[in-house]
């Protein structure tokens, strides 16, 4: 928002000054919402996956997976991409065909904010 202000000072001998119009704007209220996930599809084959989703700001992509439940995952893997867009794409590679895995997404939009899906999973094919 801009507000417009004057100054004006009298002294004790009761000359007056009044200074020209100024103005100054406030600062814009930050962005402590982070993206909605949704739109969440996973397309699976034997050793690739295709992941894609939206989010309703401009955020980076983020998948974090592996072939057991990452609350209990001893080893995880993380397929990212920085660029902030609303169509969000990454390929999961080298996997093995006929094995459930468990994945989980990420959104980070330019004020930091992150969004996290919950555990979902996909299995590949044979």
């Amino acid at each position: 928002t801009t507000y417009y202000y004057i100054v004006k000072s009298i002294a004790r001998s009761d000359n007056t000054a009044t200074s020209t119009e100024k103005t100054f704007t406030t600062l814009v209220t930050p962005d402590t919402t982070a993206p909605v996930i949704s739109n969440i599809v996973a397309t699976p084959s034997a050793t690739n996956t295709l992941i894609v989703w939206t989010t309703n700001e401009n955020a980076t992509s983020e998948v974090k997976y592996a072939d057991e439940s990452l609350s209990t995952a001893t080893s995880t893997q993380t397929v990212s991409d920085s660029n902030f867009v609303t169509s969000h794409s990454l390929e999961l590679i080298n996997l093995t065909a006929s094995t459930t895995y468990y994945y989980i997404l990420k959104s980070t939009d330019f004020s930091s904010n992150t969004a996290s899906t919950t555990e979902a999973t996909f299995k590949t094919t044979d």
